[in-house]
């Protein structure tokens, strides 16, 4: 389990490089579902963009998210969305 990021970004990050995927590699796992492109992931990863509640979902699937580290993720999204 991976849940120490402070993040969104950071653990979304780190979920991708535990899964020993790049970030075009993700991608090309999202393009049929949300058409997400590098730059974009590079965005949210860097916490410049926030995903769409759909689009998290769909990541969090492509990187076959624990449950813990889907729920950590969707905390961490709610908490930059109530700031």
């Amino acid at each position: 389990r991976i849940t120490m990021s402070k993040t969104l970004g950071e653990l979304i990050g780190t979920l991708r490089k535990a899964r020993g995927l790049t970030q075009i590699e993700l991608c090309e796992r999202l393009a049929h579902v949300v058409g997400m492109v590098q730059p974009q992931l590079s965005e949210i990863e860097n916490d410049n963009m926030l995903p769409n509640a759909g689009q998290l979902e769909h990541i969090l699937r492509a990187l076959q998210a624990t449950d813990k580290d889907s729920q950590r993720c969707r905390d961490l999204a709610a908490s930059v969305v109530l700031r």
